[in-house]
């Protein structure tokens, strides 16, 4: 008996080290960084969000992670300071830190943005494209000398630092910036040329008295400003929502403006390739000849004081949005269609005779092809994803729609359509309700 249990004791000894090596050899393979703990990792960066984010990246051994670029189309490399990555996108993980920015030596570019918890940017000198959007940022470091693009919009930023020479496209839009600093001109790198400094309180002081030549699309809206400087080589230009009252001679081959929303009783002449031309919003009592315009494909230049439609291009692909009825009395009628749309594709739902009673928010909608409108289609409105309705397109072309919706008064609106279920080409229309329920922009 002795022996029996001997020989079993031994049997069940060995199935259980055949057990455990089964474990060891085929169980997963734990969670964690090359050569650092957790432990190690928060004792230094106490920063959870990023320990998870770095797990993620460098336990695929694949490139399917789409935050992940390890520039060499493999996997994630596996050596102490990470030489492979080039690119690094760790956009709305809720990291705080940025020390661990040491161990990426080869890296030139990065998107931390959507992270309003970062405590502050940690940068390497040789990073060309930085995107620290959304953080929440109150101050910037040094710029690296080879930065050729930058996006800082929407934070906090009241300055901003030296910019780099290198540098050929800033977007600073959405910060407290009451003056920007000098802008990279003409250069064997090419200098500046996307600016988009909108939604900062600069006004006329804080604004370039002179633009760099090398600018070519300038967004300069909403900033205050009662004045534009000389233009030369741009071929897009918004510079909505001011308080400009004149615009200087239009460069050449500009191809957009967007001067809605200002104090303009008069355009200048307009470049010959203007594809684009938005001036709702003015004092304009009447508009230059538009004839020769014959790449013109936008016209809107609704909520003036236009007798006459202007001399128009036989563009087919022309959309032109304007007043029929002027000055008219009362809350209603205030924004209409002077001319519909007159192309097959794409077909967009057009929202007009906005107005708002109590909670109940009125307007009027047509939908029309090259063949003219569309009788029967339906077309669902979406006001800010909160409310909706359905709205069918009636014998007489003009859909009638109401939406239900409470607080809506002094607010930004953004339309979204489909049309017969599919998306429309153009997925918003604004408008801006003032308190009495007048639709002041489109």
């Amino acid at each position: 008996m002795s022996i029996i249990r001997t020989k079993r004791t031994a049997f069940l000894l060995f199935a259980l080290i055949l057990t455990i090596a089964a474990f060891i050899v085929f169980a997963p393979e734990a969670k964690a960084l090359p050569n650092i703990s957790k432990a190690e990792f928060m004792a230094n960066f106490d920063d959870e969000a990023a320990w998870n984010f770095f797990v993620a990246l460098f336990n695929t051994g694949t490139n399917d992670i789409p935050h992940f670029n390890d520039g060499t189309g493999g996997g994630a490399p596996n050596v102490p300071a990470y030489t492979g990555v080039t690119a690094l996108d760790i956009s709305n993980t809720g990291i705080k830190t940025m020390a661990w920015i040491a161990w990426f030596p080869n890296i030139t570019e990065i998107d931390v943005s959507g992270n309003p918890a970062l405590s502050g940017l940690i940068l390497r000198g040789n990073m060309t494209n930085i995107d620290c959007s959304g953080c929440e940022l109150y101050a910037l470091p040094e710029l690296p000398g080879d930065l050729t693009a930058l996006d800082c919009s929407d934070n906090n930023l009241s300055t901003l630092p030296v910019l780099p020479g290198n540098l050929t496209t800033l977007d600073c839009s959405g910060n407290n910036l009451t003056s920007l600093p000098t802008l990279p001109g003409p250069n064997p790198s090419g200098g500046l040329q996307t600016l988009n400094c909108s939604d900062n309180p600069l006004g006329d002081a804080g604004f370039p008295d002179a633009l760099p030549g090398s600018l070519t699309a300038l967004d300069c809206s909403d900033t205050g400003l009662t004045e534009l400087p000389t233009l030369t080589n741009l071929t897009e230009l918004n510079c909505s929502g001011n308080s400009l009252t004149e615009l200087p001679t239009l460069p050449g081959d500009l191809t957009s403006l967007d001067c809605s929303g200002n104090d303009l009783t008069s355009l200048p002449t307009l470049p010959p390739d203007l594809a684009q031309l938005y001036c709702a919003d003015n004092e304009l009592t009447e508009l230059p000849n538009m004839a020769y315009l014959s790449a013109l494909t936008i016209l809107d230049y609704s909520n003036n004081r236009v007798a006459a439609p202007p001399a128009l291009p036989p563009n087919a692909d022309l959309t032109v949005i304007g007043a029929d009825a002027q000055n008219v009395s009362g809350v209603g009628a205030v924004l209409s269609i002077s001319a519909r749309k007159r192309t097959a594709a794409p077909i967009v739902p057009v929202i007009y005779d906005a107005y708002k009673t109590g909670d109940s928010f009125n307007f009027k909608v047509v939908i029309a092809n090259a063949d003219g409108p569309m009788i029967g289609a339906k077309t669902t409105i979406k006001v800010n994803d909160k409310y909706s309705t359905t709205v069918t397109i009636g014998q007489d072309g003009v859909g009638h729609g109401t939406l239900e919706a409470p607080n809506f008064s002094g607010t930004f609106v953004s339309f979204s359509g489909q049309v017969n279920g599919v998306s429309s080409g153009v997925a918003n229309q604004h408008m801006l309700l003032t308190t009495t329920g007048k639709v002041i922009r489109n």
